[in-house]
């Protein structure tokens, strides 16, 4: 009898684990989707990169095209990589002689929505002898799979406008 109490808290602490961390109905895990959010966060928000400054010097749509499927399409679904106007704050800091850079990052998972999570990260933008930090809030949603499927930018007008002429 002693040793059934255990035995039963072993499995519904396992059980519970399993559900919570692990394995959902859906199959989504949330290592993924916040590994998926972070990366897409540091990419979108970082910048440019030497290869994206050739890319705008030869401002092809293809060639941005092509960066953006080597870049982020592990990260992001097939719909939003098609539909979703990434690098456009890197493309205006470059036009106008900023560099951004990602600093403290805030991601919470929103409940009870599933695949839902409000992120907070901290961008410096400089140039020469001009420099500041804005803190971009957005939401972002994931799909079963963990992989970006949108997001909103709450604070999108204040860095576009930092970082404008």
């Amino acid at each position: 009898m002693k040793y059934i109490m255990p035995i039963v808290c072993f499995f519904i602490l396992g059980f519970v684990t399993n559900e919570v961390l692990f394995d959902r109905d859906d199959g989504r895990t949330d290592a993924d989707a916040f590994f998926n959010v972070r990366f897409v966060l540091k990419e979108e928000l970082n910048g440019p990169t030497e290869e994206l400054k050739d890319v705008y010097d030869g401002e092809e749509e293809a060639a941005l095209r092509l960066y953006k499927e080597e870049n982020v399409a592990m990260h992001v679904s097939e719909d939003f990589l098609s539909s979703y106007a990434f690098y456009d704050l890197v493309e205006r800091a470059y036009d106008n002689g900023y560099t951004l850079e990602t600093g403290s990052m805030t991601i919470d998972k929103v409940e009870p929505d599933e695949g839902m999570y409000e992120a907070t990260v901290e961008v410096s933008y400089s140039k020469e002898d001009e420099s500041g930090t804005v803190n971009m809030e957005a939401d972002l949603e994931t799909n079963q799979d963990g992989k970006v499927t949108d997001i909103e930018y709450s604070t999108y007008n204040e860095l576009y406008r930092a970082i404008g002429v």
